[in-house]
């Protein structure tokens, strides 16, 4: 009797255990690292899409040097003239 009563005893635990464990397991959703995956991708993506009117009028800003006599600034090849070689 002695024995059934402490197996009965440890039964009882392990179905606690077990019950715990697997209210736990509800908790938990089951797909974390696609969702997070696919959060990431759509932002990629709209990030992608975004307008870029902005960068293109940060570009555009004028900048005023105070040279020296003697002294010329070079320009980018894409903002040079193509008529520069006669």
């Amino acid at each position: 009797e002695k024995a059934q009563a402490e197996r009965a005893a440890r039964q009882q635990e392990y179905d606690l255990v077990k019950r715990q464990r697997a209210a736990e397991r509800l908790d938990e959703q089951p797909h974390i690292q696609e969702i997070t995956l696919i959060e990431q991708t759509i932002s990629f993506c709209k990030s992608l899409t975004a307008p870029k009117d902005k960068e293109e009028k940060e570009e555009k800003k004028e900048t005023k040097h105070d040279l020296a006599e003697g002294m010329e600034v070079l320009t980018r090849k894409e903002d040079r003239d193509e008529e520069f070689y006669f």
